[in-house]
């Protein structure tokens, strides 16, 4: 048995599945410091994607700190023998030509077993290797080519064996259609996938939601329903679901209109250290333009701050 494989990181992982992120990440965090490789590749994770599902989480602005803290656990992780952790490090470095092929092969392999055999984060992971494998192919891993159907097979997999992220990805290819995968627009479908991870507390397919009630796809348009999207997305964390909420209330859509929550939403979403932040700074000096008659004082200020983001 799995050294790493615990109860303890059960509970962490099936936290995790549920959206119950704080619990996960608490979890996590107790487990790397027992030298669990697995929870290390949690907790590279939780800092590679600087996604509002963890923006919201007490002490960690996941945003500000990304890429360096996450490629330091990967790495710890690696370290300890884990090969999710491993996969993830040695494809980081592969992209900054530091690796072999070998090392490559092995890992693969190890991680492709685990998916065949049912082991979610490993079939998420071999989704991102397949999507990825064009940074691959012709450097060192020669013999993994760029292969869309491959990619497309174990992204439905992943959705299907209850990965929140995965549910969201494969909504997104219904939504709009993805032709390279072969999949047409199916709006119903989509919304299928993005309700099914909503459920598990993921804020990225509530904005999803939002945006499709927003513009009557797949639904009839419902501005009231878009709002409670928006809204339940913004209070996990979401930036793009903050502007929206803003825009909401600027505009009286699905709402009463209401300039001072456009502005505190605005404001909140230029604070959360997420690029498109500086969008609410913008949208900020706009609101005050246009409905406080602003002087160009203001639009220096506003200025400086996108500047020290």
């Amino acid at each position: 048995m799995d050294k790493n494989n615990t109860p303890k990181l059960q509970d962490a992982m099936k936290a995790y599945l549920e959206g119950n992120y704080e619990t996960a990440y608490n979890l996590f965090l107790e487990l790397a410091w027992d030298n669990n490789g697995r929870a290390m590749y949690f907790l590279g994770m939780f800092f590679d994607n600087p996604n509002s599902l963890f923006g919201k989480i007490e002490g960690v602005n996941v945003v500000k700190l990304s890429r360096e803290v996450s490629g330091a656990w990967y790495k710890l992780g690696a370290s300890r023998g884990d090969p999710l952790a491993t996969l993830v490090y040695v494809r980081n470095e592969i992209i900054e030509k530091r690796t072999s092929i070998h090392k490559f092969n092995d890992c693969f392999e190890a991680v492709r077993t685990m998916a065949i055999e049912g082991d979610v984060f490993a079939i998420m992971e071999m989704y991102y290797t397949y999507r990825d494998a064009s940074n691959y192919e012709n450097k060192f891993a020669n013999h993994l080519k760029k292969d869309n159907k491959e990619e497309f097979k174990w992204l439905r997999k992943a959705a299907e064996s209850g990965s929140p992220e995965g549910m969201v990805k494969l909504g997104t290819c219904y939504d709009g259609g993805y032709y390279a995968y072969g999949v047409v627009n199916d709006f119903k479908e989509a919304i299928r996938w993005y309700q099914k991870a909503a459920e598990l507390n993921n804020s990225r397919a509530m904005y999803y939601l939002g945006i499709l009630y927003s513009n009557g796809r797949g639904v009839q348009q419902d501005h009231n329903e878009a709002f409670k999207w928006y809204m339940k997305s913004a209070e996990l964390g979401d930036v793009e679901s903050m502007l929206k909420l803003g825009y909401v209330y600027e505009n009286g859509l699905g709402v009463v209109k209401n300039y001072g929550d456009a502005f505190r939403w605005y404001m909140k979403a230029s604070g959360t250290g997420h690029g498109r932040g500086v969008e609410g700074l913008a949208k900020v000096e706009r609101l005050l333009v246009n409905h406080l008659n602003a002087t160009p004082q203001i639009f220096n200020f506003f200025n400086v701050l996108k500047r020290m983001k």
